[in-house]
């Protein structure tokens, strides 16, 4: 089928934190979604000091552009209101020592939580003054306002959609799938090293950043699509349901067409499976049976017309720091029908098929 449009922007939201709270033991609840502001400002700094380092400052380009109005809408807005918001309600706390030695915050008060928040924030708003002030092209930082268009994807996001199609461009005279698993490890991708003065988000903490991104497109590169899952915002929900409403929105025109082949998808299943139990006379494992199922209908998604993909396309799932590659789930093999650069036993597709529930 022919490629859908994404929904690139939408209107600006401001967190709404709600934090009620009657004794100090509900104060300590609050302790991880400060440590997520934390670590989403380091996350943000370190995708403005890629961004500089790679040289995308230099020369103006859409997706430079697009890079840096998401980059104010996650400082300016999602972080910063979210960091003031609690300041605000945990003013008179501000040296009340956490009741517990916790691995997060060790005897560390919600006052001194929140500094190191701010600190962090600190650092991020510094480096963009810099990186603003030594763009090659003119641009207006701009804080949006509530109702203001902004884009739809994270900076990481579109950070590493730049880097991906760039590589997959430098790569193209290699052999048609062998592009994909050039993107298989983050080291393939020959980033700059970053200075040492850049603090680094804690391996797998939450903090704003997509847990995997996928790419696909067609065999000669004509046509590259790169996605991601939600930001992970941890028990930061305020700002959670913000980049959730946006990822709906961006994929708003391939909402319906999706749940048509999901529908499919389903009806094969069902299918399948009640022809594996007519064939096994009851007497099969119930879970081999729904590996055999899903694997027939994942077959037979490749003739139905509500198929997402189609047999002239590639895609591949990569998770995040590592890049390490991962299969497409169940919905995604079956729903969309890409091909990839990398095979899988038998053993390694019925695992991560059946993790689907």
């Amino acid at each position: 089928m022919a490629p859908l449009g994404l929904v690139t922007e939408f209107p600006a939201k401001k967190p709404q934190l709600l934090i009620p709270f009657d004794t100090y033991a509900d104060v300590e609840t609050w302790v991880k979604p400060v440590e997520v502001i934390r670590q989403a400002a380091i996350a943000l700094t370190e995708d403005a000091a890629m961004f500089k380092a790679i040289d995308y400052h230099k020369t103006r380009t859409e997706d430079g552009e697009e890079f840096l109005r998401s980059l104010a809408y996650y400082a300016e807005v999602l972080i910063q209101d979210s960091l003031v918001g609690f300041e605000k309600r945990f003013e008179v706390y501000s040296h009340t020592p956490t009741s517990t030695t916790t691995e997060l915050t060790g005897n560390r008060s919600i006052g001194s939580m929140l500094l190191g928040a701010r600190q962090s924030y600190q650092e991020l708003t510094d480096f963009l003054v810099n990186l603003v002030d030594t763009l090659g092209w003119e641009f207006h930082w701009k804080i949006p306002s509530a109702g203001d268009l902004v884009p739809t994807a994270s900076p990481y996001q579109l950070l590493y959609q730049m880097i991906c199609k760039k590589k997959l461009h430098d790569v193209f005279y290699v052999p048609v799938l062998t592009p994909p698993v050039s993107l298989q490890k983050q080291a393939y991708l020959a980033l700059p090293e970053l200075d040492s003065g850049i603090e680094r988000v804690t391996s797998d903490a939450p903090c704003g950043r997509p847990t995997m991104l996928f790419v696909s497109g067609t065999f000669d590169l004509s046509h590259i699509f790169f996605g991601a899952n939600e930001t992970a915002w941890g028990e930061l929900t305020a700002v959670s349901a913000i980049t959730r409403i946006a990822r709906d929105i961006r994929l708003r025109h391939y909402v319906p067409v999706a749940m048509e082949a999901f529908k499919a998808l389903q009806r094969k299943e069902i299918e399948a499976l009640a022809e594996l139990e007519n064939e096994s006379g009851g007497a099969s494992d119930k879970e081999d049976l729904v590996w055999k199922a899903r694997a027939r209908a994942i077959d037979r998604m490749r003739s139905d017309q509500s198929t997402l993909g189609g047999e002239k396309e590639m895609g591949i799932a990569l998770r995040p720091p590592t890049w390490a590659i991962n299969q497409g789930c169940y919905l995604c093999q079956g729903m969309m029908e890409y091909q990839s650069p990398k095979s899988w036993n038998e053993n390694q597709r019925r695992k991560y098929i059946l993790k689907f529930d």
